[in-house]
């Protein structure tokens, strides 16, 4: 018989043994399909729907995602991004730094280009092309030109890149908080040291 429509699973954050199957409506996106599965919070706090890797995808139509498992949690606080003119600071140490259109206001930058040199030939070409994300306290750094037929230590998992349909790869960057905290001078400092530690586990 053929299959009948396919459900989006929605997983509480607050409460992991709670998911619920939802079948979405035409036009829906997916914080829409989430209110019908009940699992936003009653306090009326702020809330968000992520996917597998944290990326938030709320916006996303529900029906290009059935057969998916999501998770409803507190959305994530903003933690300003980094100074533009720290940003500058920065490229003492990568030349390559700069700012990503439709991510920087006035005076902070959310999201970051930057090339990582390539020094074992795992990429395509002699950098790494990196999109890092500052937007939140939870750091991330994604690869868009890895070269998939090698495998690459501390790379194990495909992503987008936020706000994107563009694939990319995600850096599995371990304990890096310890790094931040130690580096809290500046923006400047933190970043540098943070892509020193990425630019470590990518060649390492």
């Amino acid at each position: 018989p053929p299959a009948g429509p396919k459900a989006v699973t929605f997983v509480s954050a607050y409460d992991s043994s709670v998911r619920h199957e939802v079948i979405p409506q035409e036009g829906q996106n997916i914080r829409d399909a989430a209110s019908m599965a009940g699992l936003a919070p009653r306090d009326g706090s702020s809330w968000q729907v992520y996917d597998a890797l944290g990326s938030e995808v709320g916006d996303r139509s529900a029906n290009d995602m059935t057969g998916e498992v999501l998770y409803v949690g507190p959305q994530a606080i903003e933690a300003g991004g980094i100074n533009i003119e720290e940003l500058s600071r920065a490229r003492a140490d990568f030349p390559s730094i700069k700012s990503i259109k439709g991510h920087s206001s006035e005076n902070k930058v959310d999201m970051i280009h930057v090339e990582i040199k390539d020094e074992r030939s795992r990429s395509l070409g002699d950098n790494f092309e990196c999109i890092v994300d500052v937007r939140t306290d939870s750091w991330s750094t994604h690869i868009v030109n890895l070269n998939e037929e090698i495998r690459v230590p501390h790379v194990y998992t495909r992503s987008k890149i936020p706000g994107t349909e563009k694939r990319s790869s995600i850096v599995c960057q371990g304990d890096y908080e310890m790094i931040l905290e130690e580096s809290r001078e500046n923006d400047s400092v933190r970043l540098s040291a943070y892509l020193n530690h990425i630019s470590s586990l990518l060649n390492s």
